[in-house]
């Protein structure tokens, strides 16, 4: 599977709500950074971290939220999202 189909099936698994496939890829220590400025703007680390900070906080403070992305760009070993 390259890296696009991996990003791509991620996203598919975050509209479909099915967090045990988005945890199935991501490895349990995990560094996942959201940008400084908005809610929850830090770095989490694992798992657990990454549900309680971002996840569950997204699903119960936003209605409907949604992810959107026009396109994916492989760039090697870097996946790039254009919104």
């Amino acid at each position: 599977m390259s890296n696009v189909e991996i990003i791509k099936g991620l996203y598919q698994a975050f509209e479909q709500g099915d967090m045990t496939s988005i945890l199935d890829v991501l490895d349990p220590n995990v560094e996942w950074s959201e940008s400084e400025g908005i809610p929850y703007g830090r770095t989490f680390i694992g798992h657990q971290a990454i549900m309680d900070g971002v996840f569950q906080k997204i699903g119960s403070e936003w209605d409907n939220f949604q992810a959107h992305v026009d396109e994916f760009i492989d760039a090697g070993d870097k996946v790039i999202r254009v919104c």
